[in-house]
């Protein structure tokens, strides 16, 4: 699931009138990861779009499961480990 700490950023970066790519940059280069705020952007832009498309929402979920597969993933390697 997307950082709320990054949705809220990236809201009130983009109420002030930036750029969404460079946002992205200053996001990069602040240390986030490339992933994360695509996830947030994708979250922003459907919870403003009231009707978004079945490929959009599908896009947006397949983010969600990729970063829950890894984030398994890296649980079970420590369990594994201990």
């Amino acid at each position: 699931m997307p950082d709320q700490e990054l949705i809220r950023h990236i809201e009130n970066a983009l109420l002030k009138d930036s750029s969404m790519e460079e946002l992205k940059r200053k996001l990069v280069s602040s240390g986030w990861n490339e992933k994360d705020i695509q996830a947030s952007i994708d979250e922003i832009q459907l919870a403003h779009n009231e009707n978004p498309t079945l490929a959009e929402e599908m896009d947006i979920i397949k983010g969600y499961l990729q970063k829950l597969t890894q984030r398994i993933g890296k649980l079970e390697d420590r369990h594994y480990e201990s």
